[in-house]
């Protein structure tokens, strides 16, 4: 079922946040649009915790707890072997906290998840 279409104010722009495990990342990514990324080329960082402005403390502690948990899980150095059970399972806490994500996050922003398959999928605003 389509997602239904979000009205914004005039001034307002849809924000969108992607939940994906990456090696060495915090488990949640911005996805830019074309203007923000034209706008931002100075490529410098404040040192404060990317997304602690908008997301709780508790729940980017988690989002890095996921994404370190995928990055051991992809790693094909060690000898334990993953079960379709362990991926699963994954993925779906992956999809729980882009749920948390987005309620924290609200209305004006869309949030996406990587599903099994490595395909983004929307998650639904309550």
């Amino acid at each position: 079922m389509p997602r239904p279409v979000q009205k914004l104010c005039h001034n307002e722009v849809m924000r969108r946040a992607l939940v994906a495990f990456d090696i060495e990342a915090t488990g949640v990514w911005l996805i830019r649009s074309q203007s923000e990324t034209a706008a931002d080329s100075s490529g410098e960082h404040s040192g404060i915790r990317a997304w602690s402005d908008v997301l709780s403390a508790e729940l980017l502690d988690q989002l890095q707890h996921w994404n370190d948990d995928g990055c051991r899980l992809a790693d094909g150095r060690t000898t334990h072997f993953r079960t379709e059970s362990e991926w699963n399972d994954f993925f779906h806490e992956g999809l729980n906290l882009a749920r948390r994500v987005q309620h924290e996050l609200g209305s004006t922003w869309q949030v996406l998840v990587m599903d099994r398959r490595n395909a983004w999928t929307f998650v639904r605003y309550p």
